[in-house]
């Protein structure tokens, strides 16, 4: 793939390119009459042009002879355990991840980064009646990066009751321990109400703890001569309430959310201090909507709009959060082997680091068609109408777009 990643509207005469070569595998099988084990792996190798630093351009990117590299090896190996008659489930996984990573500035080597990411999970959940079941487990992530490392462990559970058939009530506790950052314990409780099957009335409330990431208490540029030693873990409280409503013949259903969340320390990226920093205060607040109509077996459609006002302390708009995004799709899909999308997606206009990022609208178009039981063949194309947009200040998107491809069935 080639494009441009400084906006062409700058200036950009430089093709920027991409080259990715993928592996990926999954292999399961069955331990006596119910237990089963699987492994899955994704192999990527990868090289990337980007555009250079460039102070004062649009959103500070300007063309430049850059080169990024890197390889990455994902795995998880899962094994599955039914118990007591299938009344317990009990889930064990173990996944590794490593990436190398090196950048190339005209040729020469410049910023490397390697790392590895070791995770170990249980969980199980039992169901104690019809009414009544219960989910815990444990987990632990070690990671290194650079000679650094760092690991928190979690433990959870999880309580779902319905005392009667037009109720459900959840409660939920979590416990993390970070080698540098300390422990935290957080709640969420949560309940959904039938009065009857054409309405659903929901809300809950949650708590939230993030640690910095390894990346982020290292990673420093920009003339910064050290990361930022000062980095505290997020800490955020939130809570929504909303609606479901049904058409009485099952077509179609409008959902309605409001939701309110604050946050402490929220940890963002900084020109300023050329890395990570906390921003002491942020929140954000607003309406999402979402509904669908089938309008027969074979033509249907959807939507979803979300209205956010999401400000730091001092009342300024976060960065790269639109206060409006919404997308329309009207779905095709007649007796037959072809079935086909049409996507109409908004973005509103969006604060960034050093102006705005005006609204934008595009057009994408998918469709599927079945040689047999056995081989499908695919196609999409986004950006219709060739839009000219920005997603990140500075930053071009691809004009129209095509892709096609096979999927085979064994």
């Amino acid at each position: 793939d080639v494009y441009k990643r400084q906006d062409e509207d700058n200036g950009n005469l430089e093709d920027d390119g991409f080259d990715s070569t993928s592996l990926s595998t999954r292999v399961g099988m069955r331990i006596g009459n119910a237990a089963r084990l699987q492994l899955t792996a994704l192999w990527t190798d990868a090289e990337t042009e980007f555009d250079s630093f460039s102070f004062g351009a649009q959103g500070n990117v300007g063309d430049g002879d850059e080169l990024s590299k890197s390889e990455t090896l994902a795995t998880n190996l899962s094994l599955h355990v039914p118990l007591l008659g299938g009344r317990l489930d009990n889930t064990f996984l173990i996944g590794f991840a490593d990436t190398d990573r090196e950048s190339f500035t005209a040729g020469s080597p410049g910023f490397a980064s390697k790392g590895d990411r070791l995770a170990y999970r249980y969980q199980g959940t039992f169901r104690i009646n019809d009414d009544n079941r219960i989910a815990f487990g444990a987990e632990r992530e070690d990671n290194e990066s650079n000679g650094d490392e760092t690991s928190i462990d979690g433990l959870f559970a999880l309580y779902e009751a319905s005392p009667i058939d037009t109720l459900t009530l959840t409660a939920g506790i979590r416990r993390d321990d970070h080698e540098r950052f300390g422990g935290e314990t957080t709640g969420r409780l949560a309940v959904a109400y039938n009065p009857h099957d054409r309405l659903t009335l929901r809300a809950s409330w949650g708590e939230g703890f993030k640690a910095p990431t390894l990346f982020q208490t290292t990673f420093f540029c920009c003339g910064a001569t050290a990361p930022n030693a000062d980095l505290r873990p997020e800490r955020s409280d939130a809570f929504d309430v909303g609606f479901i409503v049904r058409t009485s013949d099952a077509r179609g259903e409008l959902g309605v959310t409001y939701f309110d969340q604050d946050t402490t320390d929220l940890i963002t990226f900084s020109f300023g201090v050329g890395g990570y920093e906390n921003i002491a205060e942020a929140t954000s607040s607003g309406i999402e909507v979402d509904g669908r109509y089938q309008f027969s077996d074979r033509f249907g459609a959807s939507m979803n709009y979300s209205n956010i006002d999401a400000r730091d302390g001092s009342g300024a708009r976060l960065i790269r959060v639109p206060e409006h995004s919404g997308e329309l799709s009207l779905n095709f899909n007649p007796d037959g082997r072809f079935s086909g999308s049409l996507a109409l997606r908004y973005n509103g206009e969006e604060q960034d680091t050093n102006g705005v990022v005006d609204a934008w609208t595009r057009v994408d178009v998918s469709g599927q068609y079945a040689v047999s039981e056995s081989v499908e063949i695919y196609a999409r194309i986004e950006n219709l109408f060739d839009e000219s947009y920005q997603q990140i200040l500075g930053y071009g998107t691809p004009g129209t777009s095509g892709y096609i491809g096979a999927r085979l069935a064994f």
